[in-house]
Protein backbone atom coordinates (compact mmCIF):
# COMPACT_ATOMS: atom_id res chain seq x y z
CA UNK A 1 0.00 0.00 0.00
CA UNK A 2 1.16 2.96 -1.35
CA UNK A 3 1.22 6.26 1.55
CA UNK A 4 0.56 9.81 0.94
CA UNK A 5 2.39 12.62 1.12
CA UNK A 6 1.62 15.15 3.69
CA UNK A 7 2.16 18.52 1.58
CA UNK A 8 0.09 16.67 -1.31
CA UNK A 9 -2.56 19.09 -2.92
CA UNK A 10 -5.13 18.07 -5.29
CA UNK A 11 -6.41 20.15 -8.30
CA UNK A 12 -9.91 20.37 -8.72
CA UNK A 13 -11.93 22.07 -11.19
CA UNK A 14 -15.25 23.52 -9.02
CA UNK A 15 -18.24 22.55 -10.98
CA UNK A 16 -20.40 25.59 -10.16
CA UNK A 17 -17.60 28.74 -10.73
CA UNK A 18 -15.08 26.70 -13.03
CA UNK A 19 -12.82 28.06 -11.22
CA UNK A 20 -9.53 25.74 -11.01
CA UNK A 21 -8.66 25.24 -7.34
CA UNK A 22 -5.44 23.60 -5.58
CA UNK A 23 -6.40 21.91 -2.52
CA UNK A 24 -4.15 20.99 0.22
CA UNK A 25 -4.60 18.09 2.77
CA UNK A 26 -5.89 20.79 5.09
CA UNK A 27 -8.25 22.15 3.71
CA UNK A 28 -9.41 18.52 2.51
CA UNK A 29 -9.89 17.52 5.62
CA UNK A 30 -11.74 21.05 6.52
CA UNK A 31 -14.22 19.65 4.13
CA UNK A 32 -18.04 18.67 4.42
CA UNK A 33 -18.83 15.00 3.09
CA UNK A 34 -20.68 16.34 0.30
CA UNK A 35 -17.93 18.43 -1.31
CA UNK A 36 -15.50 15.90 -0.71
CA UNK A 37 -17.99 12.91 -2.57
CA UNK A 38 -18.24 15.46 -5.63
CA UNK A 39 -14.55 15.87 -5.72
CA UNK A 40 -14.21 12.24 -5.87
CA UNK A 41 -16.42 12.12 -8.76
CA UNK A 42 -14.74 14.92 -10.46
CA UNK A 43 -11.28 13.02 -9.66
CA UNK A 44 -12.78 9.49 -11.24
CA UNK A 45 -12.54 10.81 -14.22
CA UNK A 46 -10.27 13.90 -14.46
CA UNK A 47 -7.96 13.37 -11.31
CA UNK A 48 -4.91 11.42 -10.82
CA UNK A 49 -4.75 8.19 -8.81
CA UNK A 50 -2.63 10.12 -6.15
CA UNK A 51 -5.19 12.71 -5.32
CA UNK A 52 -8.17 10.53 -5.81
CA UNK A 53 -6.64 8.11 -3.17
CA UNK A 54 -6.07 11.29 -1.11
CA UNK A 55 -9.64 12.40 -1.00
CA UNK A 56 -11.26 8.42 -0.80
CA UNK A 57 -8.70 8.44 2.44
CA UNK A 58 -10.30 11.68 3.72
CA UNK A 59 -13.83 11.13 3.23
CA UNK A 60 -13.53 7.56 4.69
CA UNK A 61 -12.14 8.97 7.59
CA UNK A 62 -15.27 11.50 8.56
CA UNK A 63 -17.82 8.85 7.09
CA UNK A 64 -16.60 6.62 9.55
CA UNK A 65 -16.21 9.05 12.30
CA UNK A 66 -19.97 10.34 11.49
CA UNK A 67 -20.80 6.68 11.92
CA UNK A 68 -18.94 6.65 15.35
CA UNK A 69 -20.57 9.07 16.50
CA UNK A 70 -23.78 8.74 15.44
CA UNK A 71 -23.60 4.92 17.31
CA UNK A 72 -22.30 6.38 20.64
CA UNK A 73 -25.29 9.36 20.42
CA UNK A 74 -27.79 5.41 20.16
CA UNK A 75 -26.02 3.98 23.09
CA UNK A 76 -26.30 7.27 25.21
CA UNK A 77 -30.09 7.64 24.67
Amino acid sequence: MSSVGRNQTVGYTKRQSGTNMDFSRRSLEAMEIPELEEMLEYLKTNGNRSSRKLVEKILNSKLNENNLTFKLRLEKD
